[in-house]
């Protein structure tokens, strides 16, 4: 059967360290939307590596590892990622697979991108992804299989590009690197899940960067939330049995839009620092804010989520005080869900409650050895969210994630 490794807040969850970690209990992961706009980062043989394109799950040997019709693909940027993989000894033959179906990100997309990042001022990473959904849901968008139809390329360039010849040549080149690794990948992940293989479907972003459930417009162009498992790879609803949701115990977000509990004092740039919250693929600061309920209620809820893994506690550790976010306030009264109108965020308050922080957790090898505040927080989510947490993680190495018993 299927798991589904989903982002809840807005990104940045630590979802490749998960991928890389859960990846050795099965036999194919699958990235099934978005495109270099992530950066999934994974610690390798004591080095830091950050993926954009390729699943997380390609440093275990024996994995199978595939990126769906959902993504959006900068063919320059998966080559480099290739040859950088393979420097380091990985070997991609026979284990890496593209989708047919999968569109292509062309150079006159990241043209577009800064031009609309100009005027609208989403806070995108500008590397073409949303004229690239554009183009694809405008059905004038390139996908990987035209990379061997010559007059559909001709036919589509003449209109998008002054520099038709170009851009096929660009096109061939890499159509020679990736010909032997495209393929049916609808029928191929169906055939793996009917021969009995177990198989991660990795997202991109989170949850509320989702083109519709998210905070619109200061969202992603694509689904990273459940629905998008099920459009991106072609495979049946009754294929996923299990869903995880990953979490920070902290709230970050890139760029302009909501951020109910943002931090603005000092501690912000402490947990910045301490965290290392800069955008994987722009460098950029992240936003700093502390624990949302009802945000993450919102986001389990839409995504049936029936596991929950949380990330980077080690980053709280040493603050006297932890406050998380109960529930908001609409001009005095509670609210339910999460409002679709941005400009109610101005009138809503957010209620607090306050919890002790713990100390290093350095040397901890047991969650039953962790300090009896942090197990009280963890306790809390859990009993908020009314869903087990499974797993935490306390460090930046694959050893450093614990069992919640």
């Amino acid at each position: 059967m299927g798991t589904v490794l989903i982002g809840l807040q807005w990104g940045d969850e630590g979802k490749g360290k998960v991928c890389d970690y859960l990846s050795s209990e099965f036999d194919v992961v699958v990235r099934y939307q978005g495109g270099p706009n992530a950066g999934h980062t994974v610690i390798y043989d004591g080095k830091e590596i950050v993926l954009h394109h390729i699943p997380s799950g390609i440093f275990r040997e024996n994995v199978i590892c595939v990126i769906g019709n959902g993504c959006v693909i900068d063919l320059e940027l998966l080559y480099e990622e290739i040859e950088n993989l393979e420097k380091l000894g990985i070997n991609i033959k026979g284990r890496l697979f593209i989708s047919e179906r999968a569109h292509i990100i062309l150079p006159y997309h990241k043209d577009e991108d800064g031009k609309m990042e100009k005027s609208l001022k989403i806070g995108t990473t500008l590397k073409g992804i949303g004229p690239a959904y554009m183009d694809k849901y405008g059905r004038s968008g390139l996908r990987m299989a035209d990379l061997e139809d010559q007059e559909r390329l001709k036919k589509i360039l003449k209109i998008k590009t002054k520099n038709e010849k170009k851009m096929i040549n660009y096109l061939s080149r890499y159509y020679d690197e990736f010909a032997h690794m495209i393929i049916d990948t609808v029928m191929l992940l169906n055939h793996f899940q009917n021969s009995g293989k177990k198989i991660l479907y990795e997202g991109a972003q989170g949850s509320m960067l989702d083109i519709d459930f998210g905070t619109y417009p200061y969202v992603t162009s694509s689904s990273p939330s459940i629905g998008g498992v099920l459009s991106g790879c072609g495979v049946p609803i009754n294929s996923i049995d299990r869903v995880i949701g990953v979490m920070k115990p902290y709230t970050t977000r890139v760029g302009n839009g909501p951020l109910p509990t943002e931090i603005k004092t000092k501690v912000a740039k402490q947990i910045r620092d301490k965290g290392n919250e800069y955008g994987a693929t722009t460098g950029r600061e992240r936003r700093i804010g502390w624990l949302d309920i009802p945000q993450l209620k919102y986001a389990s809820l839409i995504n049936g989520v029936n596991e929950i893994f949380i990330t980077k506690l080690d980053v709280l550790s040493g603050l006297d005080k932890i406050n998380v976010g109960l529930r908001y306030l609409l001009d005095g009264e509670p609210l339910e869900g999460f409002p679709a109108n941005l400009s109610l965020f101005e009138r809503i308050e957010v209620e607090y409650t306050e919890f002790l922080g713990w100390e290093t957790l350095e040397g901890v090898d047991s969650y039953f050895k962790t300090p009896q505040e942090l197990k009280t927080f963890v306790k809390f989510i859990q009993e908020q969210l009314l869903i087990p947490v499974k797993y935490i993680s306390i460090g930046r190495e694959r050893e450093d994630v614990l069992i919640v018993n």
